[in-house]
């Protein structure tokens, strides 16, 4: 059984993978699970990846109750963060504190507990792994609040979505290394890298092995939707309401 990503599309009866994007499946997981997996854990582990993560390090997620975010927490915990604080909704805190195992859970909608967080934690991180920040007007920006709470110098902002402009940046990041608009890793603000997803196949073997030696346990989903147009529809709206807790699939 294998699993990956889609060479050129989704959401359908059949789809291509690329060999080099697929490897094995993990072993622990269902059918459903497995489908929800790849984006999310793939992402999450290049995230840990790009700030060199070694063990020790302290993490912060931004939504830690969502798909990415609670890779987030469960990658950052395998790869042996010594502290691993999450940020979600006091109706998700539970599922990140005793299921995700986290460390401390804070929630955004209780503004005197972000204060005193946001006081108490300033300089306090390696790495803020923000995975809701966009430019949609429904999300929030938690990017200045939080970047006050990375290590001076050396901690690491990594974001999944964020301003058009960083966007742009991002994008001429990964594609247009050369002399002319400079190295990688050169083109964005100091200290932030907001990426886009390589899947290889290296990672997805990494991911599997998480899962079958036991340092990763669980993938979880938040609805199975019925693979029809009532479905898709109810799916997307499900995803733009933002209160997903793990991944949305599809079932034929």
């Amino acid at each position: 059984k294998v699993y990956g990503m889609a060479a050129g599309g989704s959401i359908a009866q059949y789809t291509t993978m690329l060999c080099s994007t697929a490897s094995h499946a993990p072993k622990s997981l269902d059918d459903m699970k497995i489908a929800g997996l790849p984006v999310v854990a793939l992402t999450s582990l290049e995230a840990f990846r790009r700030v060199e993560f070694k063990k020790g390090m302290r993490v912060l997620v931004v939504g830690a109750s969502g798909g990415c975010g609670i890779f987030g927490v469960t990658i950052a915990k395998a790869l042996g963060a010594s502290h691993v604080a999450g940020i979600c909704s006091e109706k998700n805190a539970k599922f990140v504190k005793d299921t995700l195992s986290a460390d401390e859970v804070v929630n955004y909608r209780d503004p005197e507990a972000m204060k005193k967080f946001i006081e108490e934690n300033q300089g306090a991180y390696d790495m803020v792994y923000d995975t809701v920040t966009s430019f949609a007007p429904e999300d929030p920006d938690y990017e200045p609040s939080m970047r006050p709470l990375l290590k001076r110098s050396t901690g690491k902002y990594e974001a999944i979505n964020g301003s058009p402009f960083d966007w742009t940046r991002g994008i001429m990041d990964k594609f247009v290394g050369t002399p002319l608009f400079g190295t990688p890793g050169t083109l964005q603000r100091e200290n932030y890298d907001l990426f886009l997803l390589t899947p290889t196949r290296a990672n997805l073997a990494t991911i599997q092995s998480m899962f079958d030696n036991g340092a990763l346990k669980d993938a979880p989903l938040d609805k199975v939707f019925k693979l029809t147009e009532a479905g898709v529809n109810a799916a997307f709206t499900r995803m733009k309401s933002r209160r997903a807790v793990g991944k949305i699939v599809f079932q034929i």
